[in-house]
């Protein structure tokens, strides 16, 4: 903990000061031979840059999902992953345990993967939260999402279920693969003191929920008292074969080790950012924002700014704080060669469907710099009707012309896929 402390003060030392640096949007600093990106959003400027998808992303592909009784997808959240010649789709259950389908990748269906039930392999989840594949071993770990003391299911592609996993603590956030036989998840950086996770940023830990390392909070509210401070998850992004980890406490992007976190990048969030581990008044917190990196390339950072425009929260109990809050949200494109950032819109054009502010969902499941975007067959056709688009016009981008072709509202989901450019540049 304190060699945590020690090394964010050293950084804090080495930046050049503030006079020097109060109009600067996207800069460098140095940092025991390494090259630290810097942002500040306080100086981004207020106006909004419009830009077009194919500015943006690359690969374009329209995937329609086959439809029959043994895999009719309903109308809930749904989590989209592909790996290899694989389509993982996940949703929501409804009032039943989530399901987890596999499609190739022109759209067919393979087989269902998990069922609901209390023995080997089954589950009492409502949703699926996340998936990580394994395309060498023909295998994919399931997060299942619902039940306290139930944690990830490993099967083969076939749907054989092969091992449970424990998590070594409750209300963790995330799930990741580290190693072979290997995970981690993160706890909380701000808040009081309710669950083991929230002394944690990161905590590693087997398939049988033993903890194999844990990388400690290093700020605590002080002095410890029962009054309110906002609470939030650690941000955990991929970059170039490193897990990187934005912890809003230090507002430092830090590279994620098994022993310690390697401070990379710093992202001031400014004057009106939440205060974490400050205790304030609950509604001096309206008007206040925070950010979730999404995405990161060479050449950019990618994220979501929430400000909070509406909170109505309380004490439950002693210390236990809890309510409702509402926010606006945008999106920030920082270029770190050209040292610019933006607040970036995206329009459509290239399917040419897509509404108007719209690219927040683009964002909402990005893994890997691939976006899969899934649409319900009726929105999808509602949106080409007003849109005045011509599905055959459509079908150029398609992986099964004749099957979009034949789209009905009642067919299963139509997938919308692409990925990032490494290179958004905001001329």
């Amino acid at each position: 903990m304190k060699k945590n402390l020690l090394l964010l003060t050293a950084i804090i030392a080495l930046l050049p000061s503030c006079r020097e640096k109060e109009n600067a949007i996207v800069s460098e600093t140095r940092f025991k031979g390494h090259t630290l990106t810097e942002i500040y959003l306080d100086n981004i400027p207020s106006d909004v840059i419009n830009m077009n998808m194919s500015e943006v992303f690359a690969d374009f592909s329209i995937i329609p999902l086959e439809t029959n009784e043994n895999c009719l997808i309903g109308a809930y959240n749904k989590r989209v992953r592909i790996a290899g010649d694989n389509i993982f789709f996940g949703f929501h259950g409804g009032d039943k345990p989530a399901v987890l389908l596999r499609f190739d990748v022109k759209g067919n269906f393979l087989n269902m993967i998990g069922s609901g039930g209390r023995g080997p392999g089954e589950h009492g989840g409502y949703d699926v939260y996340g998936t990580i594949p394994d395309e060498e071993r023909k295998r994919v770990t399931v997060e299942w999402f619902g039940r306290l003391d139930e944690g990830p299911m490993t099967y083969s592609y076939d749907g054989t279920w092969i091992e449970s996993i424990r998590y070594p603590m409750i209300l963790l956030y995330g799930f990741y693969k580290w190693d072979e036989g290997e995970w981690f998840s993160c706890g909380s950086a701000s808040g009081n003191i309710q669950y083991e996770r929230d002394s944690v940023i990161v905590v590693f830990y087997n398939n049988n929920g033993e903890v194999t390392g844990k990388i400690p909070r290093s700020v605590y509210p002080f002095p410890a008292s029962t009054g309110y401070t906002p609470g939030t998850a650690i941000s955990v992004h991929e970059y170039r074969g490193d897990y990187k980890v934005f912890s809003p406490e230090s507002d430092t992007v830090y590279v994620l080790s098994k022993g310690k976190l390697i401070p990379a990048d710093i992202i001031h969030r400014g004057k009106n950012a939440k205060p974490y581990n400050q205790y304030i008044d609950p509604q001096s917190v309206t008007g206040k924002h925070d950010i979730d990196i999404v995405a990161e390339t060479v050449n950019n950072y990618i994220f979501t700014k929430s400000v909070v425009t509406k909170a109505d929260i309380r004490e439950y109990m002693p210390g236990v704080w809890g309510g409702a809050f509402e926010a606006d949200f945008s999106l920030i494109v920082a270029d770190k060669r050209q040292r610019r950032a933006a607040t970036v819109t995206i329009s459509d054009d290239v399917f040419g469907i897509l509404p108007a502010k719209y690219e927040l969902s683009m964002f909402r499941d990005i893994i890997e710099n691939r976006i899969c975007l899934p649409l319900d067959a009726i929105r999808f056709l509602k949106m080409v009707e007003d849109a005045g688009a011509d599905i055959k016009d459509l079908a150029r981008l398609s992986v099964s012309p004749e099957r979009l072709l034949s789209l009905t509202p009642d067919s299963n989901p139509v997938i919308l896929t692409f990925t990032l450019k490494d290179h958004i540049r905001l001329d």
